[in-house]
């Protein structure tokens, strides 16, 4: 009788200390964490089982006591670029982290993971708290764009601490990528689902395993940046249970900015690329802004290759200056005055349409014709800068508008860009965030290119 009263106490033992990860409640201990999504949205994934991605990633959220001095949760998307979506500070609740997560758009493109795990190491964990433990969870359903690049890149990354999940979905992964991606051992640290209708049967194990590495903090020294674009990071790893402890050995890792990869954006198909908007209209702060946008996008753009031409038509001559010795009557010199108008944004489409892509000026014939419109607010005299938009669409121009401040009407919108409006129209808020939707516009742009 007392054995089995022993066996019984036993057995409710093992019954309150086993986390049940199928229920939706906080299984992991107290100690904090900051974890990172990284999730692939790229053309392979079907629109429905990229929401199944994102229910199984609220799952997740679940099992973690989620809270500002608890753990913190962010998330990122990738496709042919980095898209953040929820830094690790946003939310500090359960309930609106999740909202957001459902909220995460859906992008399309190709797969280049390289790039989506240098911008994570780079600017992902950037708000990330010392002593506590860094975790990334990458899913992805296919092979990256480059092996090689990948592997360097998920190097790096944990070379900086960082404990990394690589989670496979479906028959197209490349064990020997998803190994390079995930941290040692690779039993503990890669998961394999058949599907996106089988994550469930990984989530036990993934909800267990990053709640256990909640426990093993890593300590990381990162040197002062120099004065060169090189950033430069020393990361110590070794761990014993009761503290940590750095090694003899030190590996630095020195990369250079993503943004001097500008093979991926032209690499298979050639494109003549104008970027069109009225530098007098917009004024000196805000096309120096516009100017320092477009510089950044065309490192993306393979240049060099010869793939790819950039123009800018920014400016529209007119003769308007008047001579102190060429009005001697009042009345025709008001006159003049008077019938001066400035060009609308119709101008530059007609100037675009016919002279931008000529052969004289560097057009060619099989390449891909693009034109980047900057506007801002309301259009003027719209009537006449929607039929000079569909005038330059008949002619295979395929236009895309970035919408800077009060967006314009959508009906605008779907007459000037091109189709789907969606995929040809960005709206950024104001000047001052116009370099954060850098990827954005570089993933519409360079979609197929």
């Amino acid at each position: 009788m007392e054995t089995r009263l022993c066996l019984l106490a036993s057995l409710i033992g093992l019954c309150v200390s086993a986390p049940d990860f199928h229920q939706n409640t906080t299984v992991c201990g107290p100690k904090p964490a900051d974890i990172m999504f990284l999730l692939d949205s790229s053309s392979s994934i079907y629109i429905l089982d990229y929401k199944k991605q994102l229910n199984f990633v609220n799952r997740l959220i679940d099992t973690f006591d989620i809270g500002r001095d608890k753990t913190r949760i962010g998330v990122s998307i990738f496709s042919f670029t980095y898209h953040p979506s929820i830094d690790l500070t946003t939310y500090d609740n359960k309930e609106s982290l999740k909202r957001a997560v459902n909220q995460t758009r859906y992008l399309t493109g190709g797969t280049n993971t390289h790039i989506a795990l240098s911008e994570l190491r780079r600017s992902g964990f950037r708000n990330a708290r010392p002593n506590v433990s860094r975790i990334a969870i990458v899913m992805t359903d296919g092979q990256s764009q480059d092996f090689k690049k990948t592997s360097d890149e998920a190097q790096r990354l944990k070379a900086t601490g960082v404990k990394v999940f690589a989670v496979g979905i479906g028959k197209d992964v490349d064990m020997k990528e998803l190994k390079a991606i995930g941290s040692d051992p690779s039993d503990t640290y890669v998961l394999l689902a058949n599907d996106f209708n089988d994550l469930d049967t990984i989530y036990d194990r993934l909800a267990a395993r990053a709640c256990e590495v909640q426990d093993n903090k890593q300590t990381t020294t990162t040197l002062a940046p120099s004065t060169t674009t090189k950033s430069t990071s020393i990361a110590t790893t070794k761990q014993t249970t009761t503290t940590t402890k750095p090694t003899n050995k030190k590996e630095i890792i020195t990369s250079e900015p993503i943004m001097n990869d500008a093979s991926t954006c032209g690499r298979n198909n050639m494109a003549d690329i104008m970027f069109v908007f009225d530098s007098m209209a917009f004024g000196y702060t805000k096309t120096m802004y516009i100017y320092k946008f477009i510089n950044e996008i065309i490192r993306y753009m393979s240049i060099d290759s010869g793939n790819i031409r950039v123009g800018l038509l920014s400016e529209i001559c007119q003769n308007t200056d008047i001579s102190i010795n060429q009005f001697s009557d009042l009345t025709k010199l008001s006159d003049y005055i008077t019938s001066y108008q400035t060009l609308s944004l119709a101008s530059y489409i007609k100037q675009l349409r016919i002279t931008s892509f000529e052969p004289t000026r560097g057009g060619r014939s099989d390449a891909r014709r693009i034109a980047i419109l900057f506007v801002e607010g309301r259009i003027e005299n719209a009537q006449a800068v929607l039929m000079e938009a569909k005038r330059a669409k008949f002619q295979d121009i395929e236009i895309f508008v970035v919408s800077i401040g009060k967006t314009i009407a959508e009906e605008n919108v779907n007459t000037i860009c091109s189709s789907p409006a969606t995929r040809h129209f960005v709206h950024i808020p104001s000047f001052e965030v116009l370099m954060s939707y850098r990827p954005t516009v570089i993933e519409q742009v360079c979609y197929g290119l």
